[in-house]
């Protein structure tokens, strides 16, 4: 974003903090929240920064350093190019689709096996089915319950 004035040129541009950065490739961590991280410093960097392209490059060097894949970086920049602006009334709107949902623990055996679970069963079900997966993660403090309970 970029404002004018005929006295002023004003430019902005995202602060990046030098502390900040995402968590490493090999994080234990759903794909898709690797995928949002990126996601959320385009669109941070779409509407505040007057120099997209400057952004874009600090963003690629930010997760270079965390490990992501060059090629992910890439086609997650790309997707985020080709996304239409989002309509008034979206279509799926008025589509008559049961949803079901479901938990599944996380592991990265499981993220890798759950796409092509959902994917299949909406296929199977000529889309008018969508299925809707939560990861189920636990607390640690439920994995160590106190031994003896207080009485009072």
């Amino acid at each position: 974003m970029v404002l004018h004035c005929q006295l002023f040129n004003y430019t902005c541009q995202v602060y990046p903090k030098d502390t900040k950065l995402p968590f490493h490739w090999t994080s234990a961590v759903p794909f898709i929240y690797k995928k949002n991280i990126i996601l959320g410093d385009l669109h941070r960097a779409s509407k505040i920064s007057s120099n997209f392209d400057l952004e874009i490059t600090r963003i690629k060097q930010k997760f270079r350093k965390a490990g992501y894949p060059w090629n992910f970086i890439n086609n997650t920049i790309t997707k985020f190019h080709q996304e239409k602006p989002c309509p008034l009334i979206p279509d799926w709107l008025f589509e008559e689709r049961t949803e079901v949902y479901f938990r599944v623990p996380f592991c990265q055996k499981n993220e890798k096996i759950i796409r092509n679970v959902v994917s299949t069963l909406e296929s199977f079900t000529n889309n008018k089915v969508k299925f809707i997966y939560f990861w189920k993660t636990r607390n640690i403090k439920s994995l160590f319950p106190l031994k003896d309970k207080l009485e009072l």
